[in-house]
């Protein structure tokens, strides 16, 4: 659903229109949550309506992505990418060299 979410919304124009149409899709997962798995999304669902739940009953990523969806493509919200550093544990030091390494990421 996400995947589908994203797209959507990088084809289509910022736009009222827009946000409802996507708050629209996800207003299905809403009962999802109440009813399947409380609290939880399905791994899978039905593609035909009524688009019943099947295989596991709480997917872990399968929340993440909806909340992703929810905050970065219908909310705009993204997040900010900015340099963070990574103390890294070498588990042989090097001669000459600290047993701590710092790790930058971009």
């Amino acid at each position: 659903m996400r995947p589908f979410i994203t797209a959507y919304r990088k084809v289509h124009a910022v736009s009222p229109e827009t946000h409802e149409k996507l708050k629209g899709l996800l207003s299905g997962l809403e009962a999802h949550i109440k009813t399947a798995g409380l609290g939880h999304i399905s791994a899978l669902a039905d593609a035909d309506p009524p688009h019943n739940p099947g295989g596991c009953i709480a997917q872990a990523w399968s929340v993440a992505e909806l909340l992703r969806a929810i905050v970065e493509d219908i909310l705009q919200i993204a997040p900010e990418l900015s340099r963070m550093q990574i103390r890294a544990r070498s588990p042989k030091p090097a001669e000459n060299d600290s047993r701590d390494a710092l790790v930058q990421c971009y």
